[in-house]
């Protein structure tokens, strides 16, 4: 279910569906450089992502798509400031 919806993106929950495609993207030596890790990606590290999503006070996560559901862009999140 979309949480927010513009013209070309919509955006939604980060769920454990979105795992394998952020994991090989991560393991892409290309796009790893562009984030900054070194270190490759299996599946017990997708749990440990998925754990601090779910478990985040400061940041609203959110998966990047476009709007017809087609291609997956990435995520994204809000920080949140408490003050």
């Amino acid at each position: 279910m979309d949480f927010l919806r513009c013209e070309n993106i919509s955006l939604r929950p980060v769920a454990r569906q979105d795992l394998p495609l952020l994991r090989q993207w991560g393991n892409d030596p290309e796009l790893r450089g562009l984030t900054g890790s070194v270190i490759p990606k299996g599946e017990p590290d997708d749990e440990k992502f998925i754990q601090k999503v779910y478990d985040s006070e400061d940041r609203i996560w959110f998966s990047a798509w476009t709007e017809d559901k087609l291609f997956f862009l990435g995520i994204i999140f809000v920080k949140v400031f408490r003050g």
